[in-house]
């Protein structure tokens, strides 16, 4: 039996003729399309070419970024803003070339090794002159005190959510400020095609399209991370950009690659890739509430969309170790209150029976004196009710005196020791029964 037998084609009808018609005629338009197309725009190019400068202004094409209707308390920064920054701003130091940035990357509580700690060393070989510092069980306040105190700048704060890159924290130190970014389509340079190695030399810095009264000073605030570009403007060999493009910050890292004299310069990506939205701009330093850094500083110019970065409630792992101290505290409190109580409530379930069930053995009381007992009568129930009272009245002694306060009070009171045989032996009687 032939397995391979090949089966005759089915004559081509009218239907199939019409649909293959028509494809032909479908691909022939587009290729007519494109051809007109590509003849305009030379058209144009040469008419602009030959105008110079009377030249027609070219159009604007119709973008999800052009079409965007602006916010009403979004405006332009103005010359004098940019000129005041320049000289008044927390980065205005690193832009004239007075300090030289030290950027410390560091991760978050827990994190893992492929995520974060490899994003980390990425930036590690982007970031000129920066270090890692392992988080270990370090509060925020820990990591901005040891920055601070080795003389850093900058810190970098890589946090992952289930083993993926969720956020990225930007603080400037010792003053702020501080801005909370969302980090998404992260790519790894070992993963981009023709990639190459980044160059210990500091880079150029461009930055897109951050026009805005914010949006500059987010600019000047990822610029200063590399310095700014100061004294390397025109002659450096890689670039780093941060376009800015609905709201989403994009880096690319470049490498420029010269050619013959007079071709035109190509670029080869280093890498890596990610983006950023910004979440929270905070003034002050992100988490540094310790005593000499400077965490409850308030910028004196008060920017738009800001907030104090003492206020702001996005400090999670700092909130999660001040939840942990305070859920200590309340349980400690909680377990003296229990045993405050702990009697009361069990002699409210003897009340109801159960020393009865338990036997009178459960329920004697101390043991009473020889003189006592040969009175007999009444003399013999007060002075044992009084031997018990001063039993219990006496001060607690040997291992009782070193215990803690709760633990004390419960073993200097008989009555509570008592009820719970009653309710041991309650529960016992239930298991067997």
């Amino acid at each position: 039996m032939n397995r391979h037998r090949t089966t005759k084609s089915a004559p081509l009808n009218d239907q199939s003729v019409n649909r293959l018609a028509t494809r032909q005629r479908v691909a022939a338009d587009r290729v007519a399309k494109k051809a007109a197309k590509s003849a305009a725009r030379r058209k144009r190019h040469a008419q602009a070419a030959a105008l110079g400068d009377a030249a027609p202004a070219p159009k604007v094409p119709r973008t999800l970024d052009a079409c965007r209707t602006r916010d009403a308390d979004t405006r332009a920064i103005t010359a004098g803003e940019v000129a005041a920054d320049a000289t008044a701003d927390e980065f205005a130091p690193i832009y004239r070339g007075d300090v030289v940035p030290h950027v410390v990357v560091t991760t978050g509580l827990g994190a893992g090794k492929k995520a974060s700690h490899g994003f980390a060393a990425s930036l590690l070989g982007v970031v000129p002159n920066s270090e890692f510092l392992e988080r270990c069980n370090l509060t925020p306040a820990a990591v901005m005190r040891h920055a601070t105190g080795i003389g850093a700048t900058d810190v970098l704060l890589v946090q992952e959510d289930h083993k993926r890159l969720s956020t990225l924290t930007h603080v400037h130190l010792p003053d702020g400020p501080s801005a909370v970014w969302r980090l998404t389509s992260v790519v790894e340079a070992s993963r981009i095609r023709g990639h190459g190695a980044a160059l210990p030399d500091r880079p150029e810095v461009l930055l897109n399209n951050f026009s805005t009264v914010l949006g500059h000073r987010i600019g000047r605030m990822l610029g200063a991370l590399f310095g700014g570009g100061v004294g390397v403007a025109g002659r450096a060999r890689q670039a780093v950009t941060w376009h800015n493009q609905r709201d989403f910050v994009f880096f690319r890292f470049h490498r420029y690659v010269f050619k013959a004299e007079g071709e035109k310069v190509a670029l080869q990506e280093l890498g890596p890739r990610f983006t950023l939205r910004l979440n929270r701009l905070l003034r002050g330093a992100w988490g540094a509430r310790a005593k000499g850094v400077g965490g409850n500083s308030v910028a004196p110019a008060v920017q738009p969309g800001v907030e104090p970065a003492a206020a702001a409630d996005g400090d999670e792992e700092e909130e999660r170790d001040d939840e942990d101290e305070d859920g200590e505290d309340e349980d400690k409190d909680e377990d003296e209150d229990k045993d405050e109580d702990e009697g009361d409530d069990l002699e409210a379930e003897v009340g109801q029976g159960d020393v009865e069930d338990a036997g009178a053995a459960a329920v004697a009381l101390p043991p009473v004196s020889e003189s006592v007992a040969e009175k007999g009568g009444a003399a013999e129930g007060s002075t044992a009710a009084a031997d018990g009272a001063a039993a219990v009245a006496a001060p607690p002694s040997g291992a009782a005196a070193k215990a803690p306060p709760h633990k004390a009070r419960r073993a200097r009171d008989p009555g509570v020791e008592w009820v719970r045989n009653i309710k041991a032996e309650k529960d016992r009687r239930k298991f067997f029964l």
